[in-house]
């Protein structure tokens, strides 16, 4: 679509929020007018009447330069449906809602039958029961509804009515061209793997392992050779930049302008796509949205790398604080993980607003431990996670959340409990009543110091809080976080069952001022794929033996 259509003009929502932004602004009087947020369905379904402009506003999920996930095809086929129902229950006015679809050829791939088939619904006149005419603009406008933007600010000094079309030199053009042909082989890879073939790409770290060692002047070489594989030029700048910054210019260009102009032209290569848009800031505009409905649905979130330093968040945030995390912690830790967890917290919060069940006994979301196992069981599956479109990683979420990925990981009947701690420890899921035995046990020893590396639960974690209340379960969590991994973390918890059990059945039973959790799993010998029951018994012997309770007038069996 051209950036004008006979008068009529076509930006992309979040310019049209930008000039929104000066609604009620006045200096003299201290006002900051409407806050810049992303415009919803209901303004983007509307002409707009600017100065002597009539413009029409592109829905924000199509907004190719906010963030990568419009250039899924299956995200913009469930965005439309989506769309289309919320119009549908919440449009009031007696005029037509009207909203304007991008289409281009990349988004007719192999695998877009969704949006296909979403198309000729909309051809055929109606989705759902819901009545709805396609024609052109000019015709579609004298039936929308129309609202004036009397904007004080001279429109000159807001916007270039033609900075959203695509300029670019003779010499960008060939470049776009060759990056096309050169990561031809590495396209048709990429959506193999979605498919669910084996991975034949190297894996992102096997790129970063190859850049380290390299010499400035190698890892120019790298990124100006066409034989090598886009994901790898682009590792290679990325390492240029954390060497000598992004001001370096190669082939004529700075670094960073190559980062921008890779995340402009490519389609279909998710690798790229993704670090790209982590080294240069983007972000969804839902994210707000989305960790709001998960917040409701009690679970914390937890961001950051596994292993590395995490940012737990308990109730919703500013969409700006909530790009601070994702821009500062995630960026320093990996510049992949900037995107990856955006994209999981959208799909989080989808499957927990479609399928709440699946997260039953979980009060902990930790992203980073979540895209760890993923990518594990993907990998011995022969597939690369971070080449996977969104659509594709969402479903091998989903998978995973159900049993059914950790089912085909384990698949001996012999490991049905290591599927189980696997599955279990990386979504933090805990046993019903797991928090209310370890309250209990605090109360009952109120000398008692737990401990697990170093973090510590103490009686005076339970002042001011109810064994049911959710601060007590985030002090709980974080004492457990300190396992190392998944399958770690679930043993800590059975074991601190089993200790918890054993104290309220018997409650003239005194324990040790200070018990080591990790120590104690470690003395019972425990082993990964043991039966609950068989985790129970050396824990119970280990506890007896080594003289963990001091028993006043009774014995242990």
């Amino acid at each position: 679509i051209n950036a004008e259509s006979q008068s009529v003009y076509i930006w992309p929502s979040n310019k049209l929020s930008h000039l929104l932004s000066y609604l009620g602004r006045s200096e003299v009087l201290g006002l900051t007018g409407r806050p810049q947020r992303p415009l919803g369905s209901l303004s983007t379904s509307r002409v707009w009447r600017i100065g002597s402009k009539t413009v029409v506003s592109v829905p924000l999920y199509q907004d190719k330069q906010d963030f990568y996930i419009c250039k899924d095809e299956n995200f913009i086929a469930k965005s439309i449906k989506n769309h289309i129902r919320f119009l549908h229950n919440h449009w009031t006015s007696a005029k037509r809602p009207t909203f304007c679809l991008m289409l281009s050829s990349t988004l007719f791939k192999k695998d877009s039958k969704p949006l296909l088939e979403v198309l000729n619904m909309l051809k055929f006149g109606e989705f759902e029961g819901i009545p709805i005419k396609i024609g052109r603009l000019q015709e579609l406008i004298p039936a929308a509804k129309l609202t004036v933007l009397d904007c004080h600010k001279p429109l000159k000094d807001t916007f270039d009515f033609h900075e959203n079309r695509i300029l670019a030199s003779p010499k960008l053009m060939r470049r776009s061209l060759s990056i096309r042909s050169a990561d031809e082989n590495s396209m048709i890879n990429s959506s193999t793997q979605s498919s669910g073939d084996k991975a034949v790409l190297l894996s992102y770290q096997s790129y970063i392992q190859c850049c380290e060692t390299k010499t400035v002047e190698e890892l120019c070489l790298v990124s100006s050779d066409d034989a090598s594989p886009l994901a790898y030029k682009v590792v290679a700048l990325l390492r240029l930049i954390e060497v000598i910054g992004e001001d370096f210019i190669v082939e004529g260009m700075k670094i960073v302008d190559h980062i921008q102009h890779f995340y402009k032209i490519v389609e279909g290569d998710w690798l790229v796509l993704r670090l790209c848009g982590g080294y240069l800031g983007k972000s969804v505009d839902s994210l707000a949205p989305s960790l709001a409905t998960i917040v409701v649905a009690n679970k914390a979130v937890c961001f950051g790398k596994m292993g590395q330093e995490e940012k737990l968040v308990t109730g919703p945030l500013h969409p700006k604080l909530l790009d601070e995390i994702f821009h500062t912690l995630l960026r320093d830790q990996d510049v992949l993980h900037v995107c990856l967890q955006q994209e999981f917290l959208i799909f989080l919060a989808e499957i927990i607003d479609e399928a709440p069940a699946l997260f039953e006994g979980i009060t902990v979301l930790r992203i980073g431990w979540i895209i760890n196992i993923l990518a594990e069981i993907l990998l011995n599956l022969g597939i690369l996670l971070e080449y996977l479109p969104p659509h594709s990683l969402k479903r091998k979420l989903l998978e995973l959340l159900s049993g059914d990925l950790t089912t085909s990981y384990c698949s001996q009947e012999s490991e049905c409990f290591l599927r189980t701690r696997i599955l279990n420890g990386t979504l933090g899921r805990v046993p019903n009543g797991l928090y209310t035995l370890v309250w209990d046990l605090l109360r009952t020893q109120p000398h008692l110091t737990l401990v697990v590396m170093d973090t510590t639960l103490t009686s005076a974690d339970m002042a001011g809080v109810k064994p049911g209340e959710a601060d007590f379960a985030l002090k709980v969590e974080a004492f457990l976080s300190d396992g190392q991994d998944s399958i770690t973390r679930h043993l800590l918890v059975e074991t601190l069952q089993v200790l918890a059990t054993a104290v309220a059945r018997s409650p003239e039973l005194r324990l040790r001022e200070t018990v080591d959790v990790m120590e104690l799993l470690e003395r019972a010998k425990v082993n990964k794929n043991d039966s609950f029951d068989d985790v129970s018994q050396k824990v119970l012997t280990v506890l007896v033996k080594e003289d963990y309770f001091a028993v006043q007038g009774c014995s242990i069996s």
